[in-house]
């Protein structure tokens, strides 16, 4: 299977984006948060496949943010993502959870009774809880050229 057509599965990821300064802003129902820079991993779900999810992300189409990561994308630069197909959104962050540090409680997760759905990036102990999972990794180029072979 292609990349392309992978991303066109219902599936869950991890984008990975780095604050490039600290952040400090209000979100929603989490009220002032506060994120020094570095790289951080957020869990979420695309049951419609992750291209148009990623591509919102990616190109920073959100003109009024809805979800807690959409002001996260909007002060930060979206590095890529993780897609894994065959898991869903709480799944996939109880296993992250095992590997790597919660970062903002809540965060994502306002709806599930998971910890958080953000975590502080750690590589090694990310490919550690990758490893027995079926997942690509793409980068935003990857996700413009799916999107023009449509």
């Amino acid at each position: 299977m292609d990349i392309c057509e992978f991303l066109r599965k219902p599936s869950s990821y991890i984008l990975v984006l780095e604050l490039k300064k600290d952040f400090i802003g209000r979100i929603r129902s989490l009220g002032i948060i506060k994120l020094g820079k570095g790289r951080y991993l957020y869990i979420g779900s695309a049951k419609r496949g992750a291209i148009t999810r990623l591509k919102r992300y990616c190109y920073k189409q959100i003109s009024k943010p809805y979800w807690h990561i959409d002001y996260l994308v909007l002060n930060a630069e979206v590095i890529g993502a993780y897609v894994i197909t065959y898991i869903d959104e709480e799944a996939l962050a109880q296993h992250i959870a095992k590997f790597l540090r919660p970062s903002i409680r809540r965060f994502g997760a306002t709806d599930t009774r998971d910890i958080t759905h953000l975590f502080e990036y750690d590589e090694k102990r990310l490919l550690e809880a990758l490893r027995c999972l079926n997942y690509i990794y793409v980068d935003c180029d990857e996700i413009s050229k799916c999107l023009g072979s449509h």
